[in-house]
Order: structure tokens, then sequence, then C-alpha cells
């Protein structure tokens, strides 16, 4: 599923230069953003519109792309949750949470990480992991 972000402003482009653009490449796949001036669009894999609207703090559903409207929920709960701890403690800190605030909090973010996964990424065991990272150490300490 690709989102598509309308641009608030085209600039006049040629019909030439409009045709070149809106012909899809031959046999290429392209993982970055695909702009059609054409139609002023561009194109973002899910997981990367969705990177999007964590980082803007996106919490109003009609923003999220059908399916996935529970991740403005879960970021405002992740939200309201570090908001809440700044102003009773001054700081974001996991560790001064209640028990169930951290549950709340930590659930919250990994059900919004499994809406954000990239399909194309492998997933890792832990296992796996900590032989990657062990290895990266032991390299670095050469």
């Amino acid at each position: 599923m690709a989102a598509v972000i309308r641009k608030a402003k085209t600039e006049p482009v040629s019909k030439a230069a409009q045709s070149r653009q809106t012909k899809p490449p031959v046999q290429q796949h392209f993982d970055w953003p695909i702009l059609n001036i054409a139609t002023g669009q561009v194109s973002l894999p899910r997981y990367e519109y969705l990177g999007l609207l964590i980082e803007a703090n996106a919490t109003d559903p009609a923003l999220w792309p059908k399916g996935l409207k529970k991740g403005a929920r879960l970021l405002a709960r992740i939200r309201r949750i570090e908001t809440d701890c700044i102003k009773r403690f001054g700081e974001f800190d996991w560790e001064k949470l209640d028990p169930d605030t951290q549950d709340a909090y930590d659930g919250s973010r990994g059900e919004l990480n499994k809406l954000r996964q990239d399909p194309k990424e492998p997933l890792t065991s832990w296992d796996d992991l900590k032989r990657k990272i062990d290895a990266r150490v032991a390299n670095a300490n050469k």
C-alpha cells in the first residue's frame, strides 16, 4: 500500500518533462519516493509514510491510511504518557513510571512498531542479533 502526499503548489512544467516523469522506469525498482510531476503527488511505501506521521506527531486518525488508524490512537497514548511524565518529573524517564504505565507505554510502542515494520525487512531472532553485535564489537576492538 502506498500513501499519497499532495504538493500544495505545483510549478509549471513542459509537456515533454511531464511525459518523462510520469512514465514508469523500465525494469527498475525504486525504494525511494516516486514523484509524479503531472499530478504533483509523491508515492511512499506504507512504512515510510507511517514514519513521517510518527515524526510529525500526527494523532488525527484522518491522516492515517485505512486499516492503520489505530496508529493514531497508539501514538496519542505514547505522547500522553511522555507528557504526563514530563509534567510530573520534569523529564521523560521510563524508570520513573509505575509498572502499569510502563507496560502500557511498551505495549503501545510495540504495536506501533509492528504497524510500521517494513515487509521486506527480515525479522531477526535475539540469538542472531546478539551474534551480530558481538561480532561488531570484536571487530571494533581489533
